[in-house]
């Protein structure tokens, strides 16, 4: 079933890139394997995945950062210090990870958090919090860019 999906993925992908002008290329059937399960039952729904040079996989879950290490080891990485969702990770340039958050409630969530020492998450930058930030992305020269669906900017 989840091949299917994402061959399905991959081809919705392909038309949408045909219908912007850009170059495609013939998809291949790639080698999919399950790494985690997770209970979404219990609101266990993880949201972003980025990797190290090292091979650790980091995905982000409610108001923290998870780790699989190359070894196998799961562990939480890092706390958000408020009750938000995290939701796009990255690595960055300096070989932190680097998180956007985003909150349904009252509380203010709109952030952009650095997690270099593997437990404690700083603000990095506060954005619009009437927005909804969603992903992020550093180009080559190390500036960050972030999305925001609600606001519709970049």
């Amino acid at each position: 079933m989840f091949k299917k999906i994402a061959s399905s993925l991959m081809f919705a992908m392909i038309l949408c890139a045909c219908g912007l002008g850009l170059q495609t290329v013939a998809a291949t059937e790639p080698n999919l394997e399950v790494v985690l399960k997770f209970a979404t039952t219990l609101k266990e729904s993880p949201e972003s995945i980025t990797m190290d040079a090292q091979g650790n996989l980091y995905w982000s879950m409610s108001a923290k950062v998870w780790k699989l290490s190359s070894r196998g080891e799961i562990s939480v990485f890092g706390t958000l210090p408020i009750p938000v969702f995290t939701l796009g990770i990255k690595m960055g340039p300096d070989n932190c990870i680097y998180a956007v958050s985003t909150s349904l409630s009252d509380i203010k969530g709109a952030f952009v958090w650095n997690l270099c020492d593997g437990q404690r998450a700083t603000a990095f930058a506060e954005l619009d919090h009437l927005g909804g930030l969603n992903d992020l992305v550093f180009d080559k020269a190390g500036n960050i860019y972030v999305t925001d669906p609600i606001l519709g900017i970049i």
